[in-house]
């Protein structure tokens, strides 16, 4: 052999072996590394989507809770059947403390209406009558509103007293307090609803 191809051996020979070493030193173990980084991330990727619906989910119990909430609001605002005196005695300090005169008349479900809606016996109809200055009775009217149970106003009617509930009533929010002193009448048609304990 000449001394040209014996250095072209041993080039070849050196290349092959650090050829060698580099995809055994260097490219295997980063391929290895590259296949280990791939799978956490997809794991990651996993996990993040899993997560997500936990999260949507979570946002959805959380939806519910609110609407329990609310329905539980709404539930403990209707009168439990047989504690109607509660409602009642309500209503008459409400207008004790603002010096109105008030009857009340709670009406009974005929049994044509129960046979028409099953659900009738759950509503109890009620008029008040109320007698006293525009400024109570319209204090009165924010209280049912604000009031601890669902009170479902049908109708109202307004009137002088000794006049009809007909006739117009004109009340001028400008006037000087006395003339907000007539006194007036107020009739308010309404349902209150009952429930089962």
């Amino acid at each position: 052999m000449d001394k040209g191809n014996k250095k072209n051996i041993i080039f070849l020979s050196v290349s092959t072996v650090i050829l060698a070493f580099m995809l055994i030193f260097a490219i295997f173990p980063s391929v290895s590394n590259i296949k280990t980084i791939a799978s956490e991330i997809t794991a990651e990727i996993e996990g993040l989507k899993i997560r997500s619906r936990e999260g949507q989910s979570i946002d959805k119990n959380i939806s519910k809770l609110n609407e329990i909430k609310k329905s539980e609001e709404i539930k403990n605002s209707f009168i439990l059947k047989n504690e109607e005196i509660m409602f009642i005695k309500e209503l008459e300090k409400a207008a004790e403390k603002l010096n109105l005169v008030q009857s009340i008349n709670i009406g009974e479900i005929t049994e044509d209406a129960k046979k028409k809606n099953k659900d009738a016996d759950r509503e109890m109809p009620i008029t008040i009558k109320l007698k006293g200055d525009y400024l109570s009775l319209l204090e009165y009217l924010f209280f049912l509103e604000r009031g601890t149970y669902y009170v479902n106003i049908d109708s109202i009617s307004l009137g002088r007293i000794g006049g009809t509930t007909r006739s117009s009533v004109i009340i001028n929010l400008n006037e000087e307090p006395e003339e907000m002193s007539t006194q007036l009448n107020l009739t308010i048609i309404a349902k209150v609803f009952r429930r089962e304990v």
